[in-house]
């Protein structure tokens, strides 16, 4: 007990630490990722550790250096996991993919807080000036119960090029491979070539509408102005 107590501040001190290294944050995230857990999993595991400390502390008193040394571990690991949910692991879902070949490239986002994941070509397509072709992606996704895919286009491709994604919704109940629209509306052959990025993902929850037969609808100020009634090129 003399010598915990002698190194219990420098240990907390080097406990606090672990929480603000970045780099063990994301590796863990990526690993849980992986691995495929859940916001629940995770919160499972933090339960866990308050369950290992009521066993523990009925043979060390908590007060103890042990103890103290106990507690100051269990919360540092809850504090980690409560950093990496705070850091957007719960904003994830978990969305199962086969592969066509061992080679087809998975989804990627350029960054943690992009809305769309890249999507990428799996084979050489030439898409001729005004058609539309479909080009594999390798992929299929069961998307869960209660949410969608939507394919839209990529800002880059859009601006530089007169090839235009079509956009589309994937259905959770679909199990079939993922292909990407592609219309050209330029006057020369449109060539995409393997590995390139062609479009991008975003999946969202999906609501189903109830509709209700009423007599007459809530007044606003719009009321049934449309197609421009708030005036081109009027100011303010």
């Amino acid at each position: 007990d003399e010598s915990v107590e002698m190194i219990l501040p420098q240990i907390e001190d080097q406990f606090a630490q672990l929480v603000e290294e970045q780099d063990l944050v994301n590796k863990t995230k990526t690993e849980f990722l992986e691995q495929g857990y859940t916001i629940a999993d995770i919160k499972a595991i933090k339960e866990s550790y308050d369950s290992i400390a009521e066993d523990y502390f009925k043979i060390v008193k908590p007060t103890s250096p042990k103890g103290r040394y106990i507690s100051a571990l269990i919360n540092v690991y809850k504090d980690f996991l409560d950093k990496i949910l705070e850091e957007g692991f719960t904003r994830t879902v978990n969305v199962k993919i086969t592969k066509d070949s061992e080679d087809v490239l998975l989804p990627q986002y350029a960054h943690f807080s992009d809305a769309g994941a890249d999507l990428f070509a799996n084979e050489d397509i030439e898409v001729a000036s005004g058609e539309t072709a479909i080009v594999p992606t390798g992929l299929k996704f069961e998307i869960p119960d209660g949410y969608e895919v939507q394919i839209r286009p990529r800002s880059g491709m859009s601006v530089k090029t007169k090839t235009k994604v079509v956009f589309g919704t994937i259905d959770s109940s679909y199990r079939g491979p993922i292909g990407i629209m592609l219309t050209n509306y330029g006057e020369e052959p449109y060539q995409v070539h393997k590995g390139d990025k062609i479009a991008q993902m975003i999946i969202t929850p999906t609501y189903h509408a109830n509709f209700l037969v009423v007599d007459e609808l809530s007044e606003t100020e719009r009321g049934s102005g449309g197609f421009g009634s708030t005036g081109d090129g009027q100011k303010a």
